[in-house]
């Protein structure tokens, strides 16, 4: 324990996360070292007997115990409420992690550059050589490889731990790792692009004896331009190469609308469409995407932009029909009694808001229609008090130029939602850190009844789950605009 409080530089002062603190051997050597101890532990009976043996720190405030699983705490805001931005210095973790959530819960630490400085970890020793691996071309380079070169470049293995340092003794021997952490404006691309990027670079490890050519298009390209074999395989490339990958065949040059308020950002998606819109021949209508996870402020802001431009219309023309129009991905959820008739009820209303629990090939086919732009179109709407569909509630008119089409699936890779993509002239992303999007649906949750508690374990259940599903989506298309979604009483 001693080697981990060290390696981390542990000093009087210091703010220090503990993950899994167990009977409170690091948490007592951090206190020790003159460092405030969060210690999140997820067994009930080891909470409580921590914080019960140490009454007199915990009320001096040394010490906190959080009875909470880690990955839920994170994705919901935990981190903002134990480390407040306003305290001016970035907090450590130093943990003894259990290994069988070490991938997730490391993909949730490391971007958290504005929150801690360091990563001081008890890790299998297999994975931390894999972590810390520098050069292309290593067998053992991974997916998780490539993010620590990201967020944590100057990341490096401390110390061997043999199995035989604990009792009882597990099965692996193990190992201390530092990884520390660079502050978002020093990564090498926006934090808008990062799930992304790592969208792109999953994809490309999930298939790791498979040529890049073969996995990314518009990598042979790119590898032809750097220089690198044409038969690359993911394993072969170094982060600087995976960068350039992924500017040249994603959204690294997409627009992003002017503004530090929501309102500017509105006004500018309505004059940029309405100009499109209206320089289209007659006949033709512009159609756009707009996806974003659970809580990105999609809806919002879609019926918002479709207000500005319908009022731009009509200080412009006299027509009567609607200019634009919103086409809600929402319409399309099953009804409450066909989720009732699944082989697994619950779990499918669980679930509800996964891809599954919508008609997608119905609401792709609505989407060709409007494309078509020959006809009037009647669509669904969703009543959220009554929790169902109500069909033919929206009418989109044949004379109407421009449909902003919204919803999670616009650009997810499988059918029947995979030919979405193509048919819009322009793909929208909102762009909403994870954490302030899950505090978004935890108050749309209690807003219609639920418990805190209740709202809490959705959001960081199915809602999450969704959530990652988008994202994949969003690394798979080309954006044309990344929408910002500003944290406003508005926003849900």
């Amino acid at each position: 324990m001693a080697a981990a409080v060290a390696a981390a530089g542990v000093r009087p002062g210091d703010t220090v996360l503990e993950v899994g603190p167990g009977t409170g051997l690091l948490t007592r050597a951090l206190l020790a070292a003159g460092a405030r101890v969060v210690a999140l532990e997820k067994d009930g009976a080891l909470a409580t007997a921590l914080a019960a043996g140490n009454e007199r720190l915990c009320a001096s405030g040394a010490l906190t115990v959080v009875h909470d699983d880690v990955l839920r705490w994170l994705r919901l805001g935990g981190c903002e409420r134990a480390f407040p931005a306003a305290s001016g210095s970035r907090a450590k973790v130093v943990a003894n992690i259990p290994y069988g959530i070490t991938t997730e819960l490391l993909a949730a630490l490391l971007p958290r550059g504005d929150v801690f400085s360091d990563l001081v970890l008890l890790v299998q020793e297999e994975v931390a050589q894999r972590l810390v691996v520098k050069r292309a071309g290593a067998a053992d380079a991974r997916e998780m490889s490539q993010r620590v070169r990201f967020y944590a470049p100057a990341a490096r293995y401390v110390r061997f731990v043999p199995r035989a340092s604990f009792e009882p003794p597990p099965r692996v021997d193990s190992a201390i790792v530092r990884l520390p952490l660079e502050p978002p404006e020093r990564w090498p691309l926006p934090r808008a692009h990062a799930p992304a990027f790592f969208t792109m670079v999953r994809t490309a490890f999930g298939a790791r004896r498979k040529m890049l050519r073969n996995t990314l298009p518009g990598a042979e390209a790119v590898l032809a331009r750097l220089g690198l074999p044409l038969d690359s395989r993911p394993q072969d490339l170094e982060l600087e190469a995976f960068l350039a990958v992924y500017r040249a065949r994603s959204e690294a040059g997409a627009w992003t609308p002017p503004g530090s308020a929501m309102g500017e950002v509105y006004d500018a998606l309505a004059s940029r469409v309405f100009a499109a819109a209206s320089a289209l021949p007659a006949g033709r209508r512009l159609l756009v995407g707009l996806a974003g996870a659970p809580g990105s402020g999609k809806t919002t802001t879609a019926y918002a932009v479709v207000e500005r431009v319908n009022r731009l219309a009509a200080a412009a023309s006299s027509d009567a029909a609607p200019f634009a129009a919103v086409l809600p991905m929402d319409g399309y959820h099953l009804t409450r009694a066909q989720l009732d008739a699944m082989p697994d009820p619950a779990e499918a209303h669980r679930r509800r808001g996964a891809p599954w629990t919508f008609d997608g090939a119905a609401f792709v086919a609505a989407v060709e229609a409007v494309r078509r732009a020959d006809a009037l179109v009647s669509v669904p709407s969703f009543d959220h008090a009554a929790g169902d569909p109500v069909q033919d509630a929206l009418r989109i008119e044949s004379a109407t130029r421009l449909v902003l089409v919204e919803g999670n699936y616009l650009f997810l890779q499988e059918p029947p939602w995979n030919g979405l993509g193509d048919l819009f002239s322009e793909r929208w992303m909102m762009d909403v850190p994870p954490e302030q999007a899950m505090r978004r649906i935890v108050r749309r949750h209690v807003a219609v009844g639920q418990t805190q508690a209740q709202a809490e374990a959705r959001a960081a259940g199915s809602d999450a789950l969704n959530a990652e599903l988008v994202w994949q989506g969003r690394g798979a298309a080309r954006m044309h605009v990344t929408v910002p979604s500003f944290d406003e009483p508005h926003m849900t």
